[in-house]
């Protein structure tokens, strides 16, 4: 399952990802990979996405921006 976040920086700037949220994911606890796509793609890159899923597809959460 994926769904947007946004978070505030420390900052007051926001901040927003896409987060795929592994079966069974305990915040806090659980194994967690952060992706972000480089300058010439945004975070809707194929690559990044299917990266991300299967991720989680694998018991891995991950958030990608």
């Amino acid at each position: 399952m994926e769904k947007n976040i946004t978070l505030t920086l420390d900052h007051g700037q926001p901040f927003t990802g896409r987060f795929a949220r592994a079966e069974g994911f305990i915040p806090g606890s659980s194994t967690m990979v952060v992706l972000a796509h480089g300058a010439a793609n945004t975070m809707d890159h194929p690559l990044l996405v299917f990266l991300c899923r299967e991720l989680a597809r694998s018991g891995v959460s991950c958030l990608r921006f």
